[in-house]
């Protein structure tokens, strides 16, 4: 995904249940990186995109 292109793109919203450790561990992570509370949504797109590539390059 090219940054900044999302801006372009139509949006949805997503509800998702996850543990906290896992949700503790992602903000941690981000904010070490410097992230803003809004890249949370890229980062999970991107992570989302690269997974669906793994799969279809191995399958």
């Amino acid at each position: 995904m090219i940054k900044g292109a999302a801006s372009d793109q139509q949006n949805t919203r997503l509800t998702i249940t996850w543990s906290k450790e896992a949700d503790h561990a992602l903000r941690t992570f981000l904010g070490a990186q410097g992230m803003k509370k809004g890249d949370l949504s890229k980062f999970i797109e991107e992570a989302v995109r690269w997974r669906i590539f793994q799969q279809t390059v191995r399958d």
